[in-house]
């Protein structure tokens, strides 16, 4: 089995590289310490082999640095344009070095749009680094094949999830339609508004999309949001089981389903009786045209 291709193991060849040279108003102690830091996120990652940096995980990981950075201010906003800085270079070493997946006509492709959507300029904008919000202008732009890709192996997770032993363990009332709706819909609206992948989901996103699109959007019944969270919980067991997703992120999205069961719970609850309001209110209705009949 071929030894992972951790990040801060190409240290000394990228330092004498072109691309790192380019980096002049950076200190080599700044370039090191930076790229230590970058490889010890990514190795906690589903990818911590750079030799499988695709471009979903380029954007991914970008992004992931402008949440865990951004504190709306001058300084923050300067860490992470330094951090941007390396791994721009980073990422053009790998590639022009045929390191990655990717082409170095591709990457700089992904970058400038990057740099667009989410103003890694140079320039700290005016109004505060915003962390993405629904339709927000500064998210990445959303892609087809990125869409298809993560609704491709989210299926696959179900599918075999499904047809493993472990299915007769599940939840009393969980069915495969069921399943297949929840994580459908979970991985859906992940990408569709925070840009987020089932390998990069984020609290605020797991949080907001069962509190609010699995109410607005979704036919469940009460017995259905109880549900919920162990279906979820018992599949990304089986994911991580299979080395799919790595086990500290399938335990942080089981936290995170925890996190937003109960707000989830009661906003599901008063949606239900507005509705027997408004069913009531139809039926007493309803009842008086009959009787003026």
């Amino acid at each position: 089995m071929a030894n992972k291709k951790k990040l801060e193991d190409i240290i000394p060849q990228f330092l004498e590289s072109p691309e790192c040279k380019a980096l002049h108003d950076y200190s080599r102690e700044m370039i090191v310490r930076t790229i230590k830091m970058i490889s010890e996120v990514t190795d906690n990652s589903d990818l911590g082999d750079y030799s499988k940096w695709d471009e979903e995980f380029i954007v991914s990981l970008v992004m992931s640095m402008v949440d865990e950075f951004d504190e709306g201010d001058a300084h923050s906003f300067a860490m992470i344009i330094t951090i941007y800085d390396v791994i721009k270079a980073v990422l053009k070493y790998l590639a022009t070095n045929k390191e990655i997946p990717v082409t170095s006509k591709k990457v700089d492709q992904l970058l400038t749009a990057l740099e667009t959507k989410i103003g890694l300029n140079g320039e700290f904008p005016e109004k505060k680094m915003a962390k993405p919000e629904h339709n927000d202008p500064n998210l990445p732009k959303w892609s087809q094949h990125i869409a298809d890709d993560i609704a491709s192996y989210s299926d696959k997770w179900v599918d075999s999830y499904i047809q493993s032993p472990d299915w007769k363990k599940r939840q009393k009332g969980v069915t495969e339609d069921f399943l297949d709706l929840i994580m459908s819909a979970l991985t859906e609206f992940a990408y569709d508004i925070y840009r987020k992948t089932p390998k990069s989901w984020t609290k605020k996103a797991m949080t907001e999309i069962m509190q609010m699109e699995f109410i607005d959007n979704l036919e469940l019944s009460k017995a259905d949001y109880q549900l919920i969270v162990p279906a979820l919980s018992d599949l990304f067991d089986f994911v991580a089981k299979k080395g799919w997703l790595k086990e500290q992120k399938a335990q942080s999205y089981k936290r995170f389903l925890i996190a937003g069961e109960p707000k989830m719970l009661k906003e599901a609850n008063e949606e239900f009786e507005l509705e027997k309001e408004n069913n009531n209110i139809i039926s007493l209705d309803e009842a008086r045209k009959n009787k003026g009949k």
